[in-house]
């Protein structure tokens, strides 16, 4: 996986939905940090716990955001 482009998918939904980093945050259960992270592809070692929370809060499945 390719966390660059992970951070920059999720990104990409949250602008184009018109939502903060703490909204988004909030959304998927995650700290805004966290999300920070992410966005920047410098979480790295995600969780499945973590992905499917971030996946389900795109509305996604987890392997669209990964694969």
């Amino acid at each position: 996986m390719n966390y660059k482009e992970l951070g920059f998918l999720v990104l990409r939904y949250r602008r184009d939905n018109g939502l903060t980093q703490q909204e988004f945050a909030d959304k998927v259960k995650l700290s805004r940090n966290y999300v920070c992270q992410i966005e920047r592809g410098k979480a790295i070692h995600l969780s499945l716990a973590v992905l499917t929370k971030v996946a389900g809060g795109m509305g996604v499945a987890v392997k669209e955001l990964v694969g």
